[in-house]
């Protein structure tokens, strides 16, 4: 699992690649941290390169949208797989992190 964060047009983009398993969200946690740290930034999350993702990344997921929906700041998930759609519409997902292509 790879992360990077960079910053672009006023959002902190979170570039995901690789499997975000239960042991992989552990080094995740920390390398999102500054997410959740932040109080002047949208955040995007980009999974163009996620391939799968557990319950554990989920979490983590639902972690940086309470933080960011708490500070009235918007979360964006972008560049979702037809592979993890599915995965993110059961959970309900959709319903909580704007989309964007």
């Amino acid at each position: 699992m790879e992360i990077s964060i960079t910053e672009k047009n006023d959002r902190l983009v979170a570039l995901l690649c690789g499997e975000l398993d239960n042991i992989a969200c552990i080094k995740a946690k920390k390398a999102l941290a500054p997410l959740t740290q932040q109080t002047d930034h949208d955040v995007e999350i980009d999974c163009s390169g996620l391939e799968y993702i557990s319950s554990s990344g989920l979490r983590l997921f639902i972690g940086i949208y309470k933080h960011q929906h708490d500070i009235g700041r918007r979360c964006i998930m972008t560049h979702v797989s037809d592979k993890l759609k599915d995965v993110f519409e059961i959970g309900g997902f959709f319903m909580l992190f704007e989309q964007e292509s």
